[in-house]
This record gives C-alpha cells, sequence and structure tokens, in this order.
C-alpha cells in the first residue's frame, strides 16, 4: 500500500514537475516575443530607416479653366496620360494666345510622345493640301509607310486618307483642339486609337500647322471584334 502510494506520489511529482517546466516555458517565451513586437511597433511608428521605403507620388499635370471640346472638359475626355500631359503643354505654351506657333514648342519638352506624333504644314492656296512634316515612327511603324517630306494625299490607304483630309480641313477651319476615339483596320487587325489634334499658327490668327498626336490600343483581330 505504501509502496503504491510512493508511485502515485512520484507520478504527481513528476506530472507538476512538468506542468511547471511548461509553464516557465511559456512565460519565457512570452517575454522573449513582446518585447520584439513593441520594438517592431515602434520602428514602424517613428519611421525607422530599416522600414521598406514608400513610393512617392507621381507627378500629375492639372489642368484646369481649359476650353471645352465639344460639350465634355478636356480633363474628363482625354484617357491617355501623355496626350492629357501634351495638351496641357500646349495650353501652357500659348498662354493668352488663341494658337501658340510652332517656335513655342521643343521636341524636347514631349520626348515621351515624339514617336506617336503627325506634323501638318497648311499649304494655303486653293485647293488647300497638307504637307506631313513629321511621320512618327511609332505610327510608321504600324501603318507600314512614312509620310514625313510628302503630302497627305499621298497616303495609301484611301479610307484613312479621306479621314485625315477632313479632319484636318475642319480644324483648320475651327480653330478648336479635338479629341478623337476611333478604330483602324492595320494588319488585318482592328486597331483602337485615341488622337490628340492642335492647331497652331505663324500669323496668330490663321492655323498655319496641325499637329495629330495618336496613341494606338491593344490590337484586336477582326475574327474576335
Amino acid at each position: 500500500m505504501q509502496t503504491r502510494i510512493g508511485v502515485l506520489a512520484r507520478h504527481a511529482a513528476d506530472a507538476l514537475s512538468a506542468a511547471d517546466a511548461q509553464l516557465r516555458r511559456r512565460q519565457h517565451q512570452k517575454g522573449v516575443r513582446e518585447p520584439r513586437r513593441r520594438v517592431a511597433i515602434d520602428r514602424q511608428m517613428l519611421g525607422d530607416s530599416r522600414s521598406p521605403p514608400v513610393a512617392r507620388a507621381p507627378v500629375t499635370f492639372y489642368l484646369t479653366n481649359v476650353p471645352t471640346i465639344g460639350d465634355m472638359d478636356a480633363v474628363a475626355t482625354i484617357q491617355d496620360p501623355r496626350l492629357a500631359r501634351f495638351y496641357g503643354y500646349w495650353l501652357s505654351q500659348k498662354g493668352h494666345r488663341r494658337f501658340p506657333a510652332r517656335c513655342d514648342i521643343d521636341p524636347i519638352d514631349f520626348s515621351y510622345l515624339l514617336g506617336h506624333v503627325m506634323m501638318f504644314d497648311v499649304v494655303a492656296p486653293p485647293p488647300m493640301r497638307f504637307r506631313v512634316r513629321l511621320h512618327g515612327t511609332e505610327l510608321t511603324e504600324r501603318a507600314h509607310y512614312d509620310l514625313s517630306g510628302k503630302c497627305l494625299d499621298e497616303m495609301p490607304d484611301a479610307q484613312q486618307r479621306a479621314l485625315v483630309t477632313a479632319r484636318c480641313e475642319g480644324l483648320v477651319g475651327s480653330g478648336e483642339p479635338l479629341v478623337i476615339r476611333h478604330d483602324r483596320i492595320l494588319d488585318g487587325r482592328l486597331c483602337p486609337y485615341e488622337a490628340l489634334w492642335l492647331p497652331f499658327s505663324g500669323d496668330g490668327s490663321s492655323v498655319t500647322m496641325l499637329l495629330c498626336a495618336m496613341i494606338y490600343d491593344n490590337w484586336r483581330s477582326l475574327s474576335a471584334a
């Protein structure tokens, strides 16, 4: 009987020792982890230099007090940020005048868009013609022809030629900037694009040059369109 009691007592002591050891381990672990957690929180609150860097906000061009395009404000109309940025540049360069001049813009200032630009000189004597001063490389690669130094009526795509000619004539007559979203078929694919048309003047009153900045969207096959 005493032997049995002694065995039970030893089992109880062993169980208490194990429980006590487990409790000490938990307390020790808690005592180590809590300060670490507090240090991590303190570093985050104090902006410790070892914290991951936070990216700064991008520079944004906010166009305020701009003329309307049709019945919609230009800010809401222009979707591509490069076109919106260039429109803001055009506005800043023209100032209080109705049109900026060609000499008011520097290609270095819009290098982010230069490959997507076409520039037309207006040849005034009737019939009115448009000489292509610049045909951006991004556009020539898509169209597979380069009109630089040629007249618009030499464009091999008859449908696009008629469309662009009408656009140029309308802009010369109105003198108002335009934003166009349209589709064009190239290489058997439907190519959505957004185009910003802007007038320029050499004499301050009549439109003598036009600029079209065109951004193509992703191509879609005609079968999927």
